[in-house]
């Protein structure tokens, strides 16, 4: 190889490595914003309203719960901290849940009608493809 090739080859290399950060995201130091109900959310990685992937971690307070809903796509699910009380249906029952605790992960299919509640503190990472578009079922109105 010539020295101008090197040169050039090692450039590249630099400028694609600078261009290619990396973050970490900490529930301890993250922004949280309210989303009423005793849940809040902070995007970890990417834009859930927009085509791509992305990363949103959701803190549910003790008692709080999100009604009966679908996603058209794909979501992982991953619990980070605490017991996330998970149920299916399109009535919100809280006797006809499991609890899915830290360290767990579970993928929720497309058109799967469900809804999630937390007795503890709990903190979860929703994972998938965007854009993540919720579907309220039933009479429930988005809380």
């Amino acid at each position: 190889m010539g020295r101008m090739f090197q040169l050039v080859l090692l450039a590249g290399l630099a400028r694609e490595a600078r261009a290619q950060t990396h973050t970490v995201w900490d529930p301890a130091t993250a922004t949280w914003n309210g989303e009423g109900g005793g849940l809040k959310s902070s995007i970890v990685a990417g834009d859930p309203d927009k085509p791509g992937y992305y990363s949103v971690a959701y803190h549910l307070a003790p008692g709080s719960w999100i009604p009966p809903h679908l996603h058209p796509r794909a979501k992982q699910i991953t619990v980070l901290s605490g017991s996330l009380r998970m149920g299916f249906g399109a009535i919100l029952d809280s006797a006809k849940t499991r609890n899915v605790g830290a360290g767990r992960v579970m993928v929720m299919p497309p058109e799967t009608v469900h809804f999630e509640g937390a007795s503890v503190a709990t903190v979860v990472l929703f994972s998938g493809e965007g854009p993540l578009v919720t579907r309220w079922v039933g009479k429930t109105a988005k809380p």
